[in-house]
């Protein structure tokens, strides 16, 4: 079992299970960002945390990876109270707060949610040209909006893995019996 601890604010006599801690990330309270919340996809109120395990950084294409993170949503912002990790790290993040603005970006080519077209590569390079004029101001953190992609689409793993399937391996995920799961990826929300 893992806790979920570092240097973060809870509700006042909150206590966490106890067992191998991971780091915390983020706390984000809901009644800042509702304005910025368009769509209103996000609770009006509430506080979302983040914990993740930044000594064993798993890649989370693995259903087993979840002890290595945590994500808990409370309702309850009144009365917090600072809580102090039960453990010492050699590095550890420095507490920061948090601006919000609303930005407009487009999803990168290799996004699950583009899906298969044909481009020429001046076509390719028009649109990153757009997409660079419209994202001069893009932050490393967000909240909403499209994935920030590294190594191809994620949106399709993200479901495979949230329904059970390890996506560790080379396996094509093209087939009929992904068909189901492919139809779901434009209903995830990436909160983060």
């Amino acid at each position: 079992m893992r806790d979920h601890w570092i240097y973060r604010e809870a509700s006042r006599g909150q206590n966490w299970k106890s067992g191998e801690p991971i780091d915390f990330i983020v706390q984000i309270n809901f009644g800042e960002v509702s304005e910025f919340d368009t769509q209103s996809e996000l609770p009006s109120r509430g506080m979302l945390y983040l914990f993740y395990d930044c000594a064993q950084m798993p890649w989370g294409y693995d259903p087993k990876d979840g002890a290595f993170k945590k994500v808990a949503y409370t309702e309850d912002t009144i009365e917090l109270e600072r809580k102090v990790a039960p453990f010492e790290r050699d590095e550890s993040f420095a507490a920061t707060s948090l601006n919000f603005a609303n930005e407009t970006e487009l999803p990168d080519l290799e996004s699950d949610l583009v899906g298969d077209i044909e481009m020429s590569d001046d076509e390719i390079d028009a649109y990153w040209q757009m997409a660079d004029d419209f994202c001069e101001r893009r932050s490393e953190n967000k909240i909403l909006g499209h994935s920030d992609n590294i190594q191809g689409g994620m949106e399709l793993e993200c479901e495979l893995v949230t329904n059970g399937f390890y996506c560790g391996g080379d396996e094509d995920y093209s087939g009929l019996r992904f068909e189901n799961f492919r139809q779901n990826i434009g209903d995830q929300a990436l909160p983060l």
